[in-house]
């Protein structure tokens, strides 16, 4: 990797750290539109996507729901997610998982 991207790539890692949030634009427009952060979720609700990642004030990783059955968007810790829908959470991360050379 030339030095140019290798500095390019640090730079966007420092960045993301930084704001401790979002993958690409949509999510961080996204963020917007998120109501609460559930520490437990609600068993009526139905996940129609996750999409987006952040970081909240703990540092503890987060994802952005959309609900099939809810317009809000809500912010879920990872750790439950990961449990309660794993192959939504599986798919986000397959989808926007980017292999550098190292």
């Amino acid at each position: 990797m030339s030095s140019l991207n290798e500095s390019r790539v640090l730079r966007q890692r420092r960045e993301k750290k930084d704001k401790g949030v979002a993958i690409n634009k949509k999510e961080k427009k996204s963020q917007n539109n998120v109501t609460s952060v559930m520490e437990e979720v609600d068993d009526t609700l139905i996940p129609e996507k996750v999409i987006g990642a952040l970081r909240n004030s703990n540092n503890e990783v987060c994802l952005i729901v959309k609900w099939k059955n809810k317009e809000s968007t809500d912010t879920v810790p990872a750790s439950i997610a990961n449990y309660r829908f794993p192959n939504l959470v599986i798919r986000y991360y397959e989808q926007r998982i980017r292999w550098i050379d190292v």
